[in-house]
């Protein structure tokens, strides 16, 4: 579900990089999420790391915004919401809050488990 605003791994907005892909391989991530400069918890966006890998163009051009999940959406309404917007994660708030993040996988496994009866 949400990881909390405080666990979410990223890094800064104006991170290189080189400092980017350090901090992926170090925590074995294929995404980063950025947050605002001096707002250690103002994430809004993330990047993949693939295209940090096999394009060499700046940074921000592949900075992809998350879309805002309101903090009491379902989780399906989470999911459809970032499918729609074509995003991996998404920022969960209440009112003007940032209470952490969701992804696409994340909440897929989790409904996946939900309607899955278990086996015998």
């Amino acid at each position: 579900s949400v990881i909390p605003s405080d666990r979410v791994l990223g890094l800064e907005e104006n991170a290189g990089r080189e400092e980017l892909l350090m901090f992926a391989r170090n925590y074995g991530t294929s995404l980063v999420s950025l947050h605002r400069t001096g707002e250690e918890h103002g994430w809004y966006a993330y990047v993949r790391v693939m295209d940090l890998v096999l394009d060499s163009r700046p940074v921000a051009a592949f900075t992809t915004p998350m879309p805002v999940i309101p903090a009491g959406a379902t989780k399906l309404d989470a999911l459809q919401r970032l499918q729609a917007e074509g995003a991996l994660q998404g920022v969960v708030v209440r009112g003007e809050r940032t209470l952490g993040i969701v992804s696409t996988r994340g909440l897929v496994e989790q409904l996946f488990r939900a309607t899955v009866a278990p086996a015998g």
